[in-house]
Order: C-alpha cells, then structure tokens, then sequence
C-alpha cells in the first residue's frame, strides 16, 4: 500500500505541511475492522465537543474485497451519523468534520501530504504488528497517540502517548491534550523524528540484517564437499534417523573390527 522515500523528508515547520491544521486529527492505513476505526470515530465525538473546530481525517488505501468495503461503509454511515453536516446559514452546503480520503486522491496524492495535514497522527488499532504508519509519522516530525498494541510501545519508545485499545475515552483524552498543548506537540515531533532517523532508515535496518545472517553463518557454517561439488551427497545422509528396516545395523568401524577379531581367534584354534 505504502512507500515512503529512502531518505524521508521532513513535513514540520517550513516543510510540505506549513498549511496544516492545528486542530487536525490523522489516521492512515488499511481500513479494516483491525483498525478499529469504530472506537476512533466515537473517540473523535468526545474530541469534537471538547474543541469544536476539531478534524479527523481519514486517509486509506482503496477498498479490497467485499469485507473491506462493507466496513468502509459501515464507517461512514457512522460518521455520517455522529456528525451531521454543519452548515452555516440555511442557504449554505453543509461540511462534515470527518473525512475519508484515498492515497493518489486530489486530496492526498503522496503519504507526507496525509501527515502533513494535521498536527497528530492516531493509531486506534486493536491488531498490530510492526506499526508502519507510526515510523512514517514519526519521520514526519509528528506527535502520535496509539493503542498499546502489537510492537506499538517498542517503535514509539517514549515519543508519543500510548493508551489501551478499545478504549474511546482514553483516546479522546490523549488527544484532546496534544491539541491543546501546541509545545509538547512540537517536543514529541522533534524527538520522534530523531528517533526514526537513529533506527528505522534503510540504510540501518539493512546494517542490522547483515548483522544477523552473519551471525547465523557463525554459527553454523556452510558444508561444502570434498569434491567441491555443491549438493553432491542427498541431504538425507545428514538427518540423524536410521534408514534401514529390521535390525540396527553396527557401524562400519565395528563390524571391521569384528570381522578382524573372528579371524585372529580362528588362526589360533588351527595352530
């Protein structure tokens, strides 16, 4: 679904999101039922009523397979019914404060012009693995507030607010207090950023796999045969089971011994 550039650029002050909105909330991902996004829309109607100019953007990848756009759906009825559209006089169209957007969209055409369209980036998931659209904010200079999920706390570590899944309340919370707290957003950005830079660029993580298969190899070093043929024995010879029906058959060292013993026995009997 997603690339973000080898080298990911910034979208903080005097960056691509110099026309975000302070009181813009960001979700990006796979929509899914995974992604809870039910509790983030009912998170977001406490948000709304603490600061009424509050946005939630939604911004996803196209709907895939009828369970994807089923729950797509099902979210914007959702929303649609949480939030009415406002207008403001009675000859005006009315605006609804939640948005669902698509990557490549005109709203959205790259990922850093999704981050940079608020200020806080959320994760509401209650399934998650390694947290991709985390490192992404986080390499955006963007506060986050997530689900404690998955390897959630492990990649943040410490540069965004984490709150338990499936819990509204807790993320509204946390929201509503990084909306309010233009500094401590601005702290958490910076610090996320650096620590994206320090552990997640391509260069690193291809540093740290090479780290690793050499370490394996270490360990277990590669067999070649005598001959220098590669794969010149079956690899059956190697496994530690005994291939032959009935009796164990001695090794081959002890039945030449054996055999040797049997005749020095029978020289003696003859002389």
């Amino acid at each position: 679904m997603r690339r973000m550039a080898a080298r990911p650029v910034a979208v903080g002050p005097g960056g691509a999101g110099t026309g975000r909105d302070p009181g813009t909330l960001v979700w990006v991902g796979r929509i899914e039922p995974a992604k809870d996004l039910v509790s983030l829309l009912h998170a977001f109607a406490t948000v709304r009523a603490a600061e009424p100019g509050a946005r939630l953007r939604i911004v996803g990848a196209p709907a895939q397979g009828p369970g994807a756009a089923a729950y797509l759906a099902h979210c914007r009825a959702l929303a649609a019914q949480l939030f009415p559209d406002e207008a403001a006089d009675a000859h005006s169209v009315g605006d609804n404060p939640v948005s669902f957007e698509e990557i490549g969209g005109p709203e959205t055409p790259e990922l850093p012009d999704a981050y940079a369209a608020g200020e806080v980036v959320v994760l509401s998931s209650v399934v998650e693995g390694f947290p991709i659209s985390l490192v992404e904010a986080m390499f955006c200079g963007r506060a986050t507030v997530s689900t404690d999920v998955g390897a959630v706390v492990e990649v943040i570590g410490g540069t965004g607010l984490v709150v338990p899944p499936r819990n509204p309340r807790a993320l509204a919370d946390a929201c509503v207090a990084l909306l309010r707290d233009p500094e401590r957003r601005a702290r958490l950005g910076a610090a996320a950023r650096a620590r994206a830079l320090e552990l997640f660029t391509v260069e690193q993580n291809l540093a740290a796999f090479h780290e690793i298969y050499l370490e394996l190899i270490s360990h277990d070093p590669v067999r070649r045969a005598a001959d220098g043929v590669p794969f010149a024995h079956p690899a059956e010879m190697y496994a530690p089971v005994r291939w032959t029906a009935g009796r164990p058959v001695p090794p081959r060292r002890a039945r030449t011994g054996a055999r040797a013993g049997a005749g020095v026995k029978a020289g003696r009997g003859d002389a």
